[in-house]
């Protein structure tokens, strides 16, 4: 178990608590952070977006994309079936 000191971001385990050695053992939880954001998170324009999110989906990450393209293909299949199907 993990004492939580003043600092939520850091834990000191239960055992370096006890021995007194708070200051030694202390484990910075932020440290790798940046590291392991995703690409779309950290993009500073659309482009750089659009190329993190085209990454994560070659990389097998297709998120809502199936489900949108469904759709798609639905309202075309309904619209060729009946022409008015989206007019008003």
């Amino acid at each position: 178990m993990a004492r939580i000191d003043s600092d939520p971001l850091t834990a000191v385990p239960e055992a370096a608590a006890s021995t007194g050695a708070d200051t030694e053992a202390m484990v910075d939880l932020t440290a790798s952070a940046e590291a392991e954001l995703p690409p779309e998170i950290m993009a500073q324009s659309m482009g750089e977006y659009l190329r993190g999110w085209w990454q994560k989906v070659k990389g097998g990450d297709s998120g809502v994309l199936p489900v949108v393209l469904g759709i798609v293909i639905v309202f075309v299949a309904f619209q060729i079936a009946n022409s008015k199907f989206l007019s008003s």
